[in-house]
């Protein structure tokens, strides 16, 4: 859900900001709004982002396609992402998703922001970019850790294997639990003193 209501918004936000610079702004007109480090302009795009294969129209509807595609099997795919990641999710479906749409019904994506001497891009390139950078922060750092033999970290940034967090969502055992039953599992002496009690059972079995 959280990854649809994410993708939603960002559509209609990339939509609602170009209809606006369009409405309030001639072709080629550059509002300066920090100096020569930010600007509002109105330019039309036939290329990808930032500019990049202009007027390659069937090329760019294919690989678009194909992109977003990949990204909703990804999200199907991957359902134990936390709520976080799939709003990181959301953000680059929802941002292909917007420019997919200019390029269907224009042929073109508006591009009306400027940094500097930076390539002019919208909303949805916006979108595209930090999800993409937040989405793999977090699939690095905080998602499933295979270094941790299958373990995984919560929000809190602690890790649990896959046993113990659905032994958690059923409320069958605590942290303070798991912990105990880590240590003795992990105790030398719990283990040493689990094989003498074998060893005398065994021996009164013999006798």
């Amino acid at each position: 859900m959280a990854l649809i209501v994410t993708a939603i918004a960002v559509l209609i936000l990339d939509q609602v900001s170009k209809l606006i610079i369009k409405n309030i702004l001639d072709y080629g007109q550059m509002i300066y709004l920090l100096g020569n480090f930010l600007k509002l302009t109105y330019i039309n795009n036939s290329g990808i982002a930032f500019g990049f294969l202009q007027g390659k129209f069937y090329l760019i509807i294919i690989m678009i396609s194909f992109t977003i595609f990949l990204l909703i099997v990804t999200a199907i795919k991957l359902k134990k992402l936390s709520k976080l990641s799939k709003v990181f999710l959301g953000m680059i479906i929802g941002g292909a998703l917007g420019n997919f749409t200019d390029r269907l019904l224009f042929k073109n994506v508006v591009d009306f922001i400027s940094i500097f001497d930076f390539p002019v891009f919208n909303a949805a390139d916006s979108s595209i970019v930090l999800g993409t950078i937040f989405l793999g922060i977090r699939l690095l750092f905080y998602e499933k850790l295979e270094s941790d033999g299958g373990a995984s970290r919560d929000d809190n940034g602690e890790v649990h294997s896959d046993s113990e967090r659905k032994r958690m969502e059923i409320g069958q055992i605590s942290d303070e639990q798991i912990t105990i039953l880590d240590f003795k599992n992990n105790d030398p002496k719990s283990n040493k003193d689990g094989e003498n009690t074998g060893k005398r059972s065994g021996e009164k079995n013999q006798l």
